[in-house]
Protein backbone atom coordinates (compact mmCIF):
# COMPACT_ATOMS: atom_id res chain seq x y z
CA UNK A 1 0.00 0.00 0.00
CA UNK A 2 1.37 3.81 -0.06
CA UNK A 3 3.35 4.95 2.50
CA UNK A 4 0.85 8.35 2.59
CA UNK A 5 -2.20 9.84 1.09
CA UNK A 6 -3.12 12.71 -0.38
CA UNK A 7 -6.76 13.73 -0.21
CA UNK A 8 -9.13 16.28 -2.29
CA UNK A 9 -12.07 17.12 -1.52
CA UNK A 10 -13.72 17.69 -4.90
CA UNK A 11 -17.02 19.26 -3.53
CA UNK A 12 -15.66 22.05 -1.83
CA UNK A 13 -13.46 23.32 -4.28
CA UNK A 14 -12.70 22.29 -7.89
CA UNK A 15 -8.54 21.80 -8.62
CA UNK A 16 -6.67 24.18 -10.94
CA UNK A 17 -6.78 22.35 -13.93
CA UNK A 18 -3.37 22.60 -16.55
CA UNK A 19 -4.15 20.08 -18.81
CA UNK A 20 -6.87 17.47 -20.26
CA UNK A 21 -6.35 13.92 -22.29
CA UNK A 22 -8.35 11.27 -22.74
CA UNK A 23 -7.97 9.33 -19.59
CA UNK A 24 -8.28 12.34 -16.96
CA UNK A 25 -7.19 16.23 -16.29
CA UNK A 26 -3.16 17.27 -14.41
CA UNK A 27 -3.97 19.50 -11.87
CA UNK A 28 -2.16 21.63 -9.71
CA UNK A 29 -1.60 20.68 -6.16
CA UNK A 30 -1.67 23.59 -3.79
CA UNK A 31 0.91 24.80 -1.89
CA UNK A 32 3.37 22.81 -3.45
CA UNK A 33 4.85 23.68 -6.59
CA UNK A 34 7.30 21.31 -7.56
CA UNK A 35 4.58 18.55 -8.12
CA UNK A 36 0.71 18.01 -10.08
CA UNK A 37 -1.40 15.52 -9.90
CA UNK A 38 -3.64 13.49 -12.12
CA UNK A 39 -7.32 13.45 -11.52
CA UNK A 40 -8.59 10.02 -13.59
CA UNK A 41 -12.26 9.90 -15.18
CA UNK A 42 -14.73 8.28 -13.29
CA UNK A 43 -14.67 5.47 -15.42
CA UNK A 44 -10.60 5.35 -15.17
CA UNK A 45 -10.28 4.59 -11.72
CA UNK A 46 -9.95 1.18 -11.73
CA UNK A 47 -8.76 -1.58 -9.36
CA UNK A 48 -6.30 -3.01 -11.59
CA UNK A 49 -4.82 1.12 -12.14
CA UNK A 50 -4.68 1.44 -7.95
CA UNK A 51 -2.74 -1.75 -8.35
CA UNK A 52 0.03 -0.75 -10.42
CA UNK A 53 0.08 2.72 -9.08
CA UNK A 54 0.60 1.45 -5.50
CA UNK A 55 3.08 -0.98 -7.33
CA UNK A 56 5.47 1.99 -8.83
CA UNK A 57 5.30 4.11 -6.10
CA UNK A 58 7.32 1.61 -3.87
CA UNK A 59 10.54 2.48 -5.94
CA UNK A 60 12.12 4.75 -4.03
CA UNK A 61 13.54 7.58 -7.18
CA UNK A 62 16.45 9.67 -6.82
CA UNK A 63 16.31 13.50 -6.77
CA UNK A 64 17.59 13.02 -10.28
CA UNK A 65 16.08 10.18 -11.54
CA UNK A 66 12.64 11.88 -10.59
CA UNK A 67 13.62 15.09 -13.11
CA UNK A 68 14.44 12.29 -15.75
CA UNK A 69 10.88 10.28 -15.30
CA UNK A 70 7.31 11.63 -13.77
CA UNK A 71 7.31 8.34 -12.14
CA UNK A 72 4.12 8.66 -9.54
CA UNK A 73 5.08 9.08 -5.74
CA UNK A 74 1.81 8.58 -4.12
CA UNK A 75 -1.86 7.58 -5.19
CA UNK A 76 -4.90 10.52 -4.56
CA UNK A 77 -7.80 9.82 -2.86
CA UNK A 78 -11.06 11.54 -2.56
CA UNK A 79 -14.21 11.14 -0.60
CA UNK A 80 -15.62 8.54 -2.97
CA UNK A 81 -12.30 6.41 -2.95
CA UNK A 82 -9.33 6.47 -5.36
CA UNK A 83 -9.22 9.57 -8.05
CA UNK A 84 -5.37 9.45 -9.41
CA UNK A 85 -1.63 10.16 -8.39
CA UNK A 86 0.91 12.74 -7.55
CA UNK A 87 4.14 13.17 -9.80
CA UNK A 88 6.80 15.64 -10.25
CA UNK A 89 5.93 18.88 -12.13
CA UNK A 90 7.97 20.02 -15.51
CA UNK A 91 8.13 24.00 -15.60
CA UNK A 92 10.56 23.77 -18.60
CA UNK A 93 9.44 21.49 -21.34
CA UNK A 94 9.09 21.02 -25.25
CA UNK A 95 7.35 17.66 -26.37
CA UNK A 96 10.49 15.92 -28.70
CA UNK A 97 8.31 16.91 -31.91
CA UNK A 98 9.93 20.21 -31.59
CA UNK A 99 13.55 19.49 -30.60
CA UNK A 100 13.41 16.98 -34.44
CA UNK A 101 11.66 19.34 -36.18
CA UNK A 102 13.98 22.21 -35.27
CA UNK A 103 16.96 23.63 -37.59
CA UNK A 104 20.63 23.17 -36.57
CA UNK A 105 20.61 26.47 -36.25
CA UNK A 106 18.20 26.88 -33.56
CA UNK A 107 19.28 23.21 -31.57
CA UNK A 108 22.70 22.67 -32.43
CA UNK A 109 24.61 19.67 -33.19
CA UNK A 110 25.96 19.83 -29.71
CA UNK A 111 23.31 20.45 -27.98
CA UNK A 112 21.53 17.45 -30.04
CA UNK A 113 24.52 14.69 -28.48
CA UNK A 114 23.49 15.90 -24.62
CA UNK A 115 19.70 15.57 -25.23
CA UNK A 116 20.47 12.22 -26.98
CA UNK A 117 22.63 11.27 -24.27
CA UNK A 118 19.92 12.20 -22.22
CA UNK A 119 17.12 10.62 -23.88
CA UNK A 120 19.68 7.24 -23.24
CA UNK A 121 19.99 7.90 -19.54
CA UNK A 122 16.28 8.72 -18.73
CA UNK A 123 15.47 4.87 -20.29
CA UNK A 124 17.85 3.56 -18.84
CA UNK A 125 16.71 4.68 -15.57
CA UNK A 126 13.53 2.65 -16.18
CA UNK A 127 15.39 -0.20 -17.50
CA UNK A 128 17.44 -0.23 -14.20
CA UNK A 129 14.10 -0.26 -12.13
CA UNK A 130 13.62 -3.74 -13.82
CA UNK A 131 10.49 -2.05 -15.48
CA UNK A 132 9.80 -1.29 -19.22
CA UNK A 133 8.64 1.79 -20.80
CA UNK A 134 6.42 0.49 -23.92
CA UNK A 135 4.84 3.64 -25.85
CA UNK A 136 8.08 5.64 -26.35
CA UNK A 137 6.77 7.96 -28.83
CA UNK A 138 8.19 11.83 -29.15
CA UNK A 139 4.82 12.95 -27.36
CA UNK A 140 6.57 11.27 -23.70
CA UNK A 141 9.55 12.90 -24.30
CA UNK A 142 9.99 16.27 -23.01
CA UNK A 143 13.27 18.49 -23.26
CA UNK A 144 13.74 21.92 -21.33
CA UNK A 145 14.92 24.17 -23.84
CA UNK A 146 15.45 27.04 -21.16
CA UNK A 147 19.18 27.49 -22.13
CA UNK A 148 19.13 29.97 -18.95
CA UNK A 149 17.72 26.94 -17.04
CA UNK A 150 20.38 25.18 -14.58
CA UNK A 151 18.11 21.75 -16.56
CA UNK A 152 19.06 22.91 -19.61
CA UNK A 153 18.51 19.63 -22.22
CA UNK A 154 17.46 17.85 -19.33
CA UNK A 155 14.85 14.79 -20.58
CA UNK A 156 12.25 13.92 -19.15
CA UNK A 157 9.66 10.82 -19.49
CA UNK A 158 6.09 11.36 -19.47
CA UNK A 159 2.90 9.31 -19.23
CA UNK A 160 4.49 6.85 -17.07
CA UNK A 161 1.37 5.37 -15.67
CA UNK A 162 0.96 3.57 -19.28
CA UNK A 163 4.41 1.59 -18.47
CA UNK A 164 4.78 -1.79 -18.45
CA UNK A 165 5.15 -2.72 -15.27
CA UNK A 166 6.34 -6.41 -14.16
CA UNK A 167 6.16 -7.65 -10.26
CA UNK A 168 6.83 -11.40 -9.97
CA UNK A 169 4.17 -13.44 -11.49
CA UNK A 170 1.72 -10.05 -12.22
CA UNK A 171 1.62 -7.87 -14.85
CA UNK A 172 -0.09 -4.18 -16.08
CA UNK A 173 0.68 -4.34 -19.60
CA UNK A 174 0.97 -1.06 -21.60
CA UNK A 175 -1.86 -1.03 -23.95
CA UNK A 176 -1.36 1.89 -26.17
CA UNK A 177 1.24 2.28 -28.55
CA UNK A 178 2.51 4.50 -31.71
CA UNK A 179 2.62 2.58 -34.75
CA UNK A 180 5.41 4.43 -35.95
CA UNK A 181 7.43 3.52 -32.84
CA UNK A 182 6.54 -0.38 -32.87
CA UNK A 183 8.85 -2.52 -33.13
CA UNK A 184 8.25 -5.65 -36.33
CA UNK A 185 7.96 -8.69 -34.01
CA UNK A 186 4.77 -6.59 -32.33
CA UNK A 187 3.62 -4.94 -35.91
CA UNK A 188 3.21 -8.54 -37.00
CA UNK A 189 0.83 -9.35 -35.08
CA UNK A 190 -0.68 -6.37 -34.79
CA UNK A 191 -1.13 -6.69 -38.53
CA UNK A 192 -2.43 -9.60 -38.20
CA UNK A 193 -5.44 -8.52 -36.36
CA UNK A 194 -4.43 -8.63 -32.55
CA UNK A 195 -4.23 -5.99 -30.07
CA UNK A 196 -1.66 -4.66 -27.35
CA UNK A 197 -4.20 -5.03 -24.81
CA UNK A 198 -4.94 -8.87 -25.31
CA UNK A 199 -2.35 -10.06 -27.92
CA UNK A 200 -0.59 -13.18 -25.72
CA UNK A 201 1.92 -12.18 -23.46
CA UNK A 202 5.11 -11.04 -23.94
CA UNK A 203 4.38 -8.10 -25.46
CA UNK A 204 6.84 -4.85 -24.90
CA UNK A 205 10.46 -5.63 -23.40
CA UNK A 206 13.54 -3.76 -22.96
CA UNK A 207 14.07 -5.04 -26.67
CA UNK A 208 10.86 -3.43 -27.76
CA UNK A 209 11.95 0.05 -25.95
CA UNK A 210 15.78 -0.06 -27.33
CA UNK A 211 13.93 -0.11 -30.59
CA UNK A 212 11.93 2.69 -29.98
CA UNK A 213 14.33 4.64 -28.39
CA UNK A 214 16.80 3.97 -31.77
CA UNK A 215 13.55 5.52 -34.01
CA UNK A 216 13.67 8.39 -31.62
CA UNK A 217 17.43 9.33 -31.91
CA UNK A 218 17.90 8.12 -34.88
CA UNK A 219 15.53 11.50 -35.66
CA UNK A 220 17.27 13.68 -33.35
CA UNK A 221 20.41 13.38 -35.68
CA UNK A 222 18.67 12.86 -39.21
CA UNK A 223 16.71 16.29 -39.11
CA UNK A 224 13.69 14.75 -37.96
CA UNK A 225 13.46 11.81 -40.42
CA UNK A 226 12.25 8.67 -39.44
CA UNK A 227 14.46 5.73 -40.58
CA UNK A 228 11.96 3.38 -42.15
CA UNK A 229 10.60 6.91 -44.31
CA UNK A 230 11.00 6.66 -47.64
CA UNK A 231 10.17 8.70 -51.01
CA UNK A 232 9.93 8.00 -54.49
CA UNK A 233 13.35 8.35 -56.71
CA UNK A 234 12.07 10.62 -59.77
CA UNK A 235 14.54 9.39 -62.12
CA UNK A 236 14.40 5.62 -61.22
CA UNK A 237 10.98 5.56 -61.10
CA UNK A 238 10.63 7.83 -64.44
CA UNK A 239 12.30 4.36 -66.24
CA UNK A 240 9.92 2.23 -64.59
CA UNK A 241 6.72 0.83 -66.44
CA UNK A 242 4.51 0.27 -62.88
CA UNK A 243 3.63 3.37 -60.73
CA UNK A 244 4.80 2.95 -57.19
CA UNK A 245 2.68 3.27 -53.60
CA UNK A 246 4.85 4.62 -51.01
CA UNK A 247 4.41 2.61 -48.15
CA UNK A 248 3.76 4.31 -44.54
CA UNK A 249 7.13 3.29 -42.33
CA UNK A 250 4.84 1.14 -39.85
CA UNK A 251 4.75 -1.15 -43.63
CA UNK A 252 8.75 -0.43 -43.52
CA UNK A 253 8.89 -2.07 -40.17
CA UNK A 254 7.47 -4.61 -40.11
CA UNK A 255 9.02 -6.00 -43.82
CA UNK A 256 12.33 -4.75 -42.41
CA UNK A 257 12.65 -2.50 -45.33
CA UNK A 258 14.62 1.00 -44.57
CA UNK A 259 15.54 2.79 -47.09
CA UNK A 260 19.29 4.24 -45.45
CA UNK A 261 20.27 0.50 -45.44
CA UNK A 262 18.62 -1.35 -48.39
CA UNK A 263 17.82 -0.27 -52.02
CA UNK A 264 14.92 -0.87 -53.95
CA UNK A 265 14.17 0.08 -57.37
CA UNK A 266 12.54 3.82 -57.37
CA UNK A 267 12.53 4.28 -53.61
CA UNK A 268 14.57 6.74 -51.63
CA UNK A 269 14.97 8.40 -48.80
CA UNK A 270 12.77 11.59 -47.88
CA UNK A 271 15.07 15.02 -49.38
CA UNK A 272 14.94 16.03 -46.04
CA UNK A 273 16.94 14.02 -44.51
CA UNK A 274 21.20 14.10 -44.78
CA UNK A 275 23.09 11.13 -46.33
CA UNK A 276 23.40 8.75 -43.47
CA UNK A 277 26.89 9.11 -43.44
CA UNK A 278 26.99 12.23 -41.95
CA UNK A 279 26.93 10.29 -38.44
CA UNK A 280 29.68 8.92 -36.99
CA UNK A 281 30.71 5.46 -37.65
CA UNK A 282 29.82 4.35 -34.40
CA UNK A 283 26.65 5.72 -34.27
CA UNK A 284 25.88 3.85 -37.99
CA UNK A 285 26.83 0.43 -36.47
CA UNK A 286 24.01 1.19 -33.43
CA UNK A 287 21.13 2.02 -35.53
CA UNK A 288 22.63 -1.00 -37.79
CA UNK A 289 22.35 -3.25 -35.20
CA UNK A 290 19.17 -2.32 -34.15
CA UNK A 291 17.47 -2.25 -37.25
CA UNK A 292 18.88 -4.64 -39.60
CA UNK A 293 20.55 -7.15 -37.33
CA UNK A 294 17.61 -6.50 -34.49
CA UNK A 295 14.82 -7.61 -37.49
CA UNK A 296 16.08 -11.35 -37.08
CA UNK A 297 16.88 -10.61 -33.32
CA UNK A 298 15.71 -8.40 -30.61
CA UNK A 299 18.12 -8.98 -28.67
CA UNK A 300 20.58 -7.73 -31.05
CA UNK A 301 19.26 -4.24 -30.91
CA UNK A 302 21.53 -1.84 -28.75
CA UNK A 303 21.09 -0.79 -25.10
CA UNK A 304 20.67 2.59 -23.91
Amino acid sequence: PPTSFYTLSLHDALPISIAKGGEGTICAVEGADDIVAKIYKQEKRTKRRLEKLSLMIRYQLTDIQRRQVTWPLDVIYEESGFAGYIMPRLHSAEDFTVVCGAGIEEINLEDRLFIGYNICAAVDTVHSFGQVCGDLNPQNICVNLDMDDPGALMVTLVDTDSYHIVNGQMMYRCEVGQANYIPPELQKRLYGGQSLSSMPLPTYSKETDRFALAVNLFSLFMNGCHPFACAIDPEEAEQMDESLDIPQPSDNIRKGFSPFFYKKKGITYPTYAPDFTFLPESFQRLFYRTFVDGYKDPTERASA
